[in-house]
């Protein structure tokens, strides 16, 4: 079996931005579709009756070139956690690639020590394609050849933000405008719990608070999903789990509160 050349992992919920990714890779290098493993887009999905797992397991581990996606929705995937992970712990090539909503500084060990690149800025998406070509032993291509899908692909990836600030027009309200969540019980409690550890686990909070494991969770995903006070990530190091940190509005819920100065 020929060996697999790119890996790209990604959660399906990113599968609009991933197509012309694709495709602008396919335009700039002479690379194949059974070059290229990117599980939810046709044409490079696994083999019909392949074993999913195993056959993932191990195409991660020896594909030349590892592109991971880093998205909101990444973030909360365990399929590409697992994944970074693996390629990580190979000490094999492995490129983030930053989606819109993902900062740098949100990477926690081991994806902050490896240098990203981001997925809405042209000039990263040039480096990208001249660092596979490096990395793969292609020929590097003439940008003129390949300008067209760049602009295709950033087009995709503005259009979301337009979307996304739709979506959620409060953020484009002054503050004094934005409806404040009426916090109370665990639930505040919870908040104080993230903001007093920096960094909090759901064990962390659970014992903090004296609650099930399963009942911290969900109040952290409330604060973090309908209130918007926290964000988190998933921490790829040893004891791999998803932390959570205050966001700048929850920086600014309890400030405001005098909780913290």
């Amino acid at each position: 079996m020929a060996m697999l050349m790119l890996f790209i992992s990604h959660s399906s919920a990113d599968r609009v931005v991933v197509e012309p990714l694709v495709d602008l890779i396919r335009s700039a290098l002479p690379l194949s579709a059974d070059d290229i493993r990117c599980t939810s887009v046709d044409g490079y999905r696994l083999p019909a009756g392949a074993p999913t797992d195993d056959a993932i397991r191990r195409e991660v581990d020896s594909a030349k070139s590892f592109i991971g996606i880093i998205s909101p929705a990444s973030l909360r995937s365990m399929y590409v956690a697992f994944e970074l992970g693996a390629r990580w712990g190979a000490g094999k090539h492995l490129i983030p690639l930053l989606a819109p909503g993902i900062q740098a500084r949100q990477l926690a060990s081991p994806l902050s020590g490896i240098n990203s690149l981001r997925l809405d800025e042209a000039a990263q998406l040039h480096q990208l394609i001249r660092d596979l070509a490096e990395q793969l032993g292609l020929q590097v291509p003439s940008a003129a050849a390949y300008q067209k899908h760049v602009d295709a692909l950033l087009q995709v990836v503005n259009s979301l933000e337009v979307c996304g600030a739709s979506e959620h027009s409060q953020e484009a309200l002054p503050d004094k405008a934005k409806a404040q969540p009426a916090l109370k019980g665990i639930e505040f409690s919870a908040l104080q719990a993230v903001a007093q550890l920096g960094q909090a686990s759901i064990d962390q909070v659970a014992e903090r608070l004296n609650v099930s494991v399963d009942k911290a969770a969900y109040y952290l995903e409330e604060l973090c999903h309908t209130h918007k006070l926290v964000s988190k990530f998933y921490n790829l190091g040893p004891g791999a789990m998803t932390q959570y940190y205050l966001s700048h509005d929850g920086r600014g819920y309890l400030i405001e509160r005098n909780v913290i100065n």
